[in-house]
């Protein structure tokens, strides 16, 4: 191939001549095929094939060396093809991945070409990217560790002992790439450097021979013309590339070779030319002389004018000069006033912040209003119970003098009754006491039995309390994954509008801002655009306290504010605020607390500078501490000697250097804020897996919820049930008590009969008595006890009152003094801002007038250089000193340029313009002589090169044609086969002859291929890719289902010569797939054999 391109160089005898066609001689083998070998082909293997020989046994005898550079060590993929996650280790010699059919073993050379670089067709398994990330996923990434030890190791100062390549690709199209060194650093995402490291390391993924795909194996192992096996052999060890490189450079020797020789025929006119403008110019002497008399007068006018402008120039440097000295004593005045302006404004700005953080004590008067309701409710409460309890007092003095005096009538009166009747009363008086006893024990079970009801009616109301708590955790949960439905609906809207969470029509007012004219700077904002939070945990805590900054505008010049305010109420955002705020980034490093101490400022991340420092002007966020609760908030301000902090669960605490401290609850933002849009990760995936996250605990929440709902329902129903059961038996004791006080009533009124009536009657006024009195002491004892219950309410309230009351009064005083103290120092910030101004006035005018001075002297200055120069040049580096005045020199001139013009009319033309022909003439001729020597020069060296280079080409392809065919003429010796490669390079045509043994037996010698059986054709192609693999330099070497067509025997031999083939390779790394068991190959300790997982296949039943 390279022989027939070296020929078309055009016009070029050497080039044509570079290599004739060697002779060939012919003949015929045994089936009547015709080999042709050339006169030079046989004399090279006479010369070199015992060497290349001697070279294979000798090889054979060695262990090959493990490389030190350039081979795998790992591969990782995720979301590849159909791999979710796979990994391998590679050994640093022979690997073989095994597995059934559809288990993504070709996935892993897909995986390697795809993730050094190359291209995704060659793969066979798609023509983009996007073709091998898995189904249903957005992306996929491909991870390969390269080992980079030696002397020969890539930047190993950078990148250690590995070279870790991360290539990862998305739906959409786009692909980067990640190089790492061995420590997990970033070292580049450039494609330029993984290029070179291939380079470097002389890998080619995109060689066929290199990395034989599933569909190139095929290919390579059944193709049958020999033209196909040619291409495949020039591919592989890139003798085509060479040729095509070589052939591109012969073109261009060619058109230089034309080119060249049409531009010679310009020269004798370029010569002609030279010497009629020669003549031309010698024939003007005397104009020459006049000519160089006016020249000198020209130059001293030249020197003149310069002369001339110093002496403006010098005048005007001692009045800048003069005006300058005023400067400095004004900027003095101007410093110390500004001095003055900014002490004041940073007092007040302290003051300010001090104020803010005082916060309000809206909580506290609340607190305080609620203690007192308390403390006056329960005061009435304990003077109603005292008043009940004197009257009781009372009526149980009365009672026990009633039953007194009762008791002694009844003394009196039953001393008065009849002896004969004493035994049937105290037989009937027995009988009233049992049924008496009787009765009060139902009334004693009826008591237990109120008891127990209450105590279940109680543990109802329990349950209700728990029912109602664990229903509004459910609805809490609910709505949280309604939120977080709701949120992933707004990631999605969001994906292609970034802004639209700072607010409404920004992007159409944005634009409207870049076409108006603004006093100061053009306003910037949303503010939030410039502002990322590092750490997700405190995007709610900063929702909440930095939501308002968030979305806010900020303009240099306060004249701006009414304009930018009209704007945001035409585009619907009216509650936007403003901020002015001149820029100015001065340095906040001194008010920041150590490193390890996370302020807010280190929680988020800036993209503009100026945005900074209004966050830090505004809210204070460099000394403004971050903790997870308020009491680690409280003792980190403690520990740094006082300031403020904001915890995560939603508190603001400040710690005054005087030891007080003050917490205040945050505002935490219902679900449908605005700003709870804010803050969003930046990865909408990631956050998209977070608000999933958030939804899937709050689905469990709501589960759980629901759990412990039908729980408490059903401890509900069962203590109802108990309830049920406890009156049905009460309503019993009620029936059976209500029969034993009708006996007793009975049997009373029989008693009574034979007691006279008025014993009867002082008797049921002392029961009465002595019932009433046993309430009243009921009732009193109730009393006394929910009064005590309440006196012990009032000593922790009146102490809680008191210590709020104490902080009202603290912050009132701490208020009071903050206010007045801004008072004042807004009075002096005032006079010094006048000051300023007038200063600031005076400095602007005297500079203006030095700027003026300035300009108009550095004017000078440069017409004076320029002139100076311009002198200089005109007059070649002679300067003139005390020349005369301009005039003067001016009409000497005058007469000896008349006099000059009238010997040019003599001659036809001016002295210059004879001269310019001249000097163009001499040089276009001495130019276009040089240009042509120099690229002939170069066309014969880049001749020569080529030449060279093509003889060397042609031996390389000899020796390799050489080694091939005695490394497969070994290869075939393993199954005792004989056979040869025959190259025709004129032809472009490689064969195979292979002999084996039953076709010795019954064909003769070298019968064709055709007759082999697949498994033996597939052998010999092995032999032939082994013998073509020692041609080439790439480290790695990577086979897909080189056995395909192979029976057991040839494969089991194909197998074992391959492994010493591999053994023998020095600093070469195999990787080899197949879908074959190998449990029949014997393996040594530099085989490494992978095994895949079966495939994950969908089993249904096919719709008949």
């Amino acid at each position: 191939m390279a022989k027939r391109r070296a020929s078309g160089a055009d016009s070029d005898p050497e080039l044509s001549n570079a290599e004739e066609t060697p002779s060939k001689r012919a003949r015929v083998d045994d089936d009547g095929m015709e080999e042709e070998e050339t006169e030079e082909q046989r004399e090279f293997e006479a010369k070199y094939g015992d060497k290349v020989r001697a070279s294979i046994e000798a090889k054979t005898k060695l262990q090959g060396r493990i490389a030190e550079l350039g081979i795998i060590q790992s591969l990782e993929m995720h979301q590849f093809m159909c791999h979710p996650r796979l990994s391998f280790t590679f050994g640093p010699q022979i690997n073989f991945i095994i597995g059934h059919n559809g288990s993504g073993k070709s996935a892993v050379l897909s995986a390697i070409t795809i993730a050094l670089g190359g291209k995704a067709i060659t793969t066979g398994r798609g023509s983009g990217l996007k073709s091998f990330i898995r189904e249903g996923q957005s992306s996929s990434e491909v991870t390969v560790s390269i080992k980079n030890e030696g002397d020969d190791a890539f930047k190993p100062d950078v990148y250690g002992k590995s070279i870790i390549i991360t290539r990862k690709f998305t739906k959409e199209g786009s692909s980067s790439y990640k190089i790492k060194s061995k420590e997990g650093r970033t070292v580049s995402s450039k494609r330029e450097e993984l290029s070179a490291i291939c380079d470097h390391m002389n890998i080619q993924v995109d060689n066929p021979m290199n990395v034989l795909s599933q569909d190139s194996a095929r290919q390579f192992l059944s193709a049958s013309h020999p033209s196909d096996k040619y291409e495949f052999f020039l591919k592989g060890t890139q003798l085509k590339q060479l040729s095509e490189e070589y052939e591109a450079c012969l073109e261009n020797i060619g058109k230089t070779y034309k080119i060249l020789e049409t531009k010679k025929e310009v020269l004798p006119d370029l010569k002609k030319a030279v010497a009629d403008a020669t003549a031309r110019y010698k024939g003007a002497k005397r104009a020459i002389e006049t000519k160089a008399k006016a020249g000198e007068l020209k130059q001293e006018l030249a020197w003149s004018h310069v002369q001339g402008k110093e002496d403006e120039m010098k005048a005007k440097i001692e009045e800048t000069a003069k005006t300058s000295r005023k400067i400095p004593k004004i900027q003095e005045s101007l410093d110390g006033a500004n001095a003055t302006f900014d002490t004041a404004n940073q007092n007040i700005q302290n003051l300010e912040n001090e104020l803010a953080d005082l916060g309000d004590i809206d909580n506290l008067d609340n607190q305080k209003t609620e203690l007192n309701g308390k403390l006056k409710a329960n005061k009435q409460t304990i003077h109603g119970f005292q008043s009940d309890m004197n009257k009781m007092n009372a009526d149980i003095k009365a009672a026990n003098k009633a039953i007194a005096d009762f008791k002694a009538q009844i003394e009196v009166e039953t001393k008065k009754l009849q002896e004969d009747k004493q035994a049937v009363r105290e037989e009937r008086q027995r009988r009233i006491d049992a049924v008496k006893k009787e009765a009060e024990d139902h009334d004693t079970l009826l008591r237990q039995l109120n008891d127990q009801i209450r105590g279940h009616e109680a543990q109802q109301e329990d349950l209700k309390k728990k029912m109602a708590e664990t229903e509004r955790k459910g609805n809490d949960a609910n709505g949280e994954m309604e939120n977080c439905a709701n949120q992933i609906d707004q990631i999605a809207r969001q994906a292609n509008d970034r802004i639209a969470a700072f607010g409404n029509n920004l992007p159409q007012m944005l634009h409207k801002i870049e076409g108006m004219k603004w006093h100061g700077r053009k306003p910037l904002g949303p503010l939030g655009r410039f502002v990322s939070l590092r750490d997700q945990r405190w995007a709610d805590l900063m929702r909440s306290t930095l939501g308002g900054m968030m979305t806010s505008f900020a303009v240099t010049d306060g004249r701006d504010r009414t304009a930018l305010k009209q704007l945001l109420v035409e585009f619907k955002n009216p509650n936007i605020q403003i901020v002015v705020a001149e820029e100015d980034l001065f340095d906040y490093s001194s008010g920041e607390p150590p490193e390890t101490v996370l302020t807010v400022l280190r929680a988020l991340e800036f993209k503009n500078e100026y945005v900074k420092r209004i966050f830090i002007n505004q809210s204070r966020i460099e000394r403004t501490y971050l903790s997870v609760t308020r009491v680690e908030g409280e003792r980190l301000a403690e520990s740094m000697g006082g300031g403020t902090a904001w915890s995560a669960d939603f508190m603001r605490v400040i710690v005054y250097n005087d030891g007080g401290y003050y917490s205040q609850p945050l505002q935490k933002l219902n679900t449908q804020d605005q700003r709870m849009r804010l803050f969003a990760n930046e990865n909408p995936e990631v956050e998209k897996r977070q608000w999933q996250e958030k939804g899937r605990r709050a689905d469990f929440v709501l589960r759980e919820a629901q759990a412990e709902l039908a729980g408490y329902r059903k401890e509900m129903g069962e203590s109802q049930n108990a309830i049920m059961r406890l009156r049905n038996d009460q309503r019993t004791l009620n029936q059976k008590t209500f029969n034993l006080k009708q006996d007793l009533r009975a049997l009373r009124e029989e008693h009574d009969d034979d007691v006279p009536v008025n014993i009867t009657a002082l008797e049921e006024a002392l029961q009465e008595q002595e019932n009433s009195k046993e309430n009243t002491i009921v009732q009193f004892r109730d009393l006394e006890a929910r009064r005590k219950g309440v006196d012990a309410e009032q000593p922790p309230l009146l102490q809680e009152l008191n210590r709020i009351k104490a902080q009202c009064d603290e912050f009132a005083e701490k208020k009071s003094t903050l206010e007045a103290r801004i008072l004042g120092a807004t009075d002096a910030r005032v006079k010094a801002q006048h000051e300023v101004e007038y200063y600031r006035k005076k400095l602007a005018e005297e500079q203006r007038k030095v700027q003026e001075l300035d300009k108009a002297t550095q004017a000078l200055q440069e017409e004076y250089e320029i002139w100076t120069k311009q002198a200089e040049d005109f007059c070649d580096g002679k300067r003139i000193d005390n020349p005369r005045k301009p005039a003067e020199i001016e009409r000497q001139l005058k007469s000896v340029e008349r006099a000059l013009q009238e010997q040019q009319k003599e001659n036809g033309a001016t002295i210059e313009e004879m001269e310019d022909a001249l000097n163009d003439a001499v040089q276009k001729y001495r130019n276009t002589e040089r240009d042509l020597k120099d690229m002939s020069n170069l066309n014969k060296v880049l001749k020569s090169s080529v030449v060279y280079r093509l003889n060397r080409w042609h031996d390389f392809r000899r020796h390799i044609a050489l080694r091939t065919k005695l490394q497969f003429q070994y290869h075939l010796a393993n199954r005792a086969y004989f056979g040869k490669v025959l190259f025709d390079h004129e032809k472009q045509k490689l064969e195979l002859k292979v002999q084996t043994d039953d076709q010795a037996a019954t064909q003769g010698l070298n019968k064709d291929p055709k007759s082999l059986s697949g498994g033996e054709k597939s052998f010999s192609t092995i032999c032939l890719l082994l013998a073509l693999w020692e041609a080439i330099g790439c480290p790695i070497r990577c086979l897909d289902e080189f056995d395909v067509f192979m029976d057991a025997v040839n494969r089991r031999i194909s197998m074992r010569m391959m492994i010493d083939t591999a053994n023998t390779s020095d600093s070469k790394q195999y990787i080899l797939i197949t879908p074959q068991d190998m449990s029949n190959v014997v393996f040594g300790p530099s085989v490494r054999v992978h095994r895949m997982g079966d495939p994950e296949r969908g089993q249904s039943t096919l719709a008949l």
